[in-house]
């Protein structure tokens, strides 16, 4: 009945109203409250009963439902919310793990001095951050695609904080 959009969801509440005081139009009542504090209501009959919708200026959707020879349903629909992404949290954990991966591999190529001929400088250090441009690289691909973005920035997030921190402390006990 009330399709979220795309990308949402609203969190939903239901009460069911077991007795209305007597003589009361519970139905009447609550359209009459309800317009009072500025919603926009619909009182529509069907073949299964009556229902009365709500929509609140601030996103809200109150449903008041009647079902043949049961009690009246009233369901709160709060306004649209975000869906939660894990793509961002899977992204920052690769990137954790990666980081410190990337570093020991650079650390390993660093200290195998069989690895160097004599263009490189007498200390490897440097080549503790040489998995840091990689990074970039991927990292950038994944920020240029929609799809892949959320994932992208969390790599990049996670290898920094990880990756940044093993290469300083690898890189000061090359020195």
């Amino acid at each position: 009945m009330f399709a979220d959009p795309p990308g949402t969801r609203r969190p939903r509440r239901d009460v069911r109203i077991r007795e209305a005081p007597p003589g009361t139009d519970l139905f009447a009542t609550a359209g009459d409250v309800w317009r009072r504090g500025g919603c926009q209501v619909d009182d529509t009959y069907t073949g299964s009963g009556r229902t009365v919708v709500a929509h609140d200026p601030a996103g809200y959707v109150l449903v008041l439902t009647e079902s043949a020879g049961a009690a009246a349903v009233l369901s709160v629909l709060g306004p649209p919310t975000s869906r939660r992404d894990p793509r961002l949290i899977l992204g920052v954990v690769t990137g954790a793990v990666l980081g410190p991966v990337a570093t020991c591999a650079s650390f390993l190529f660093a200290l195998d001095r069989s690895a160097f001929s004599e263009r490189w400088p007498a200390s490897g250090a440097w080549l503790m951050w040489i998995w840091l441009p990689l990074l970039l690289a991927v990292g950038g691909l994944l920020l240029a695609s929609a799809s892949t973005r959320r994932f992208g920035t969390g790599l990049l997030i996670g290898c920094a904080a990880t990756g940044i921190a093993t290469s300083g402390i690898c890189t000061a006990m090359l020195r």
